[in-house]
């Protein structure tokens, strides 16, 4: 019979066994994620070569991996479900729900979006609001216009850089994008907006400016990720 003590069991050669089996454990996780990288970065070069003048496609093909490079990170995505169910869409691991103080600093008005996620630094930050405006789908290249044209209004000092509305898993998103400038700073914005149970979705990702070239493939591959349940259950169309 072998005694086993809290240290672990000793090899013939001294070694405690269990060190022994996590060192092989840990080797076969680092080959696992070192794999995992590899694939993401052939996927990478391939997306970026193939869609060389669509980088939402590009985008889109980046968060359906398990490991994404943005910048010099490999940052986690997953299947995530926001909103009590209403959506589902390809986010970072990384980010979490912005705590309401913070979002209170960041959002000063008392309309602020409904959910707040943010990485880290609170710097990169992807808001969404399911509104009262009652909004079908065919209705959104309308709403698209009408946003355009609020925001500027409402940001002159605002660059314009795409509008457009695309097709989205059979619905219709609009978005709008555009480098904002704000104390200090600039940031760069993604606005976009679909039909959701007939009211208006609206979601916003921002980064800082410096921080546009390596998130801005990956919010328009976020955005084409986006799903939407038909009914409460959430079974998809």
């Amino acid at each position: 019979m072998r005694i086993i003590v809290c240290g672990g069991m000793q090899g013939a050669d001294g070694t405690n066994e269990m060190e022994r089996t996590w060192s092989v454990l840990g080797k076969q996780v680092d080959e696992k994620i070192w794999a995992m990288m590899l694939d993401a970065e052939e996927l990478a070069e391939r997306a970026e070569t193939e869609h060389a003048d669509d980088p939402a496609l590009e985008g889109l093909d980046l968060v359906h991996q398990p490991l994404v490079k943005i910048g010099n990170e490999w940052i986690p995505f997953e299947e995530r479900t926001l909103l009590d169910g209403k959506i589902h869409l390809r986010l970072p691991k990384t980010f979490h729900e912005l705590p309401e103080e913070a979002a209170k600093l960041k959002y000063a008005s008392e309309r602020r979006p409904q959910l707040i996620l943010s990485d880290e630094s609170t710097t990169t930050n992807l808001a969404f609001n399911l509104s009262q405006t009652l909004l079908e789908d065919e209705e959104v290249e309308q709403f698209t216009e009408a946003i355009g044209e609020l925001l500027k209004r409402t940001q002159p000092g605002a660059t314009w850089l795409e509008q457009d509305v695309v097709d989205v898993a059979g619905r219709k998103v609009g978005y709008r994008s555009f480098i904002v400038p704000v104390v200090d700073t600039d940031l760069y914005q993604l606005m976009f907006f679909a039909s959701c149970r007939g009211q208006a979705l609206l979601c916003t990702f921002h980064c800082l400016k410096k921080d546009m070239e390596k998130w801005k493939s990956v919010s328009l591959g976020i955005m084409h990720s986006l799903r939407i349940p038909d009914d409460e259950q959430g079974r998809m169309e």
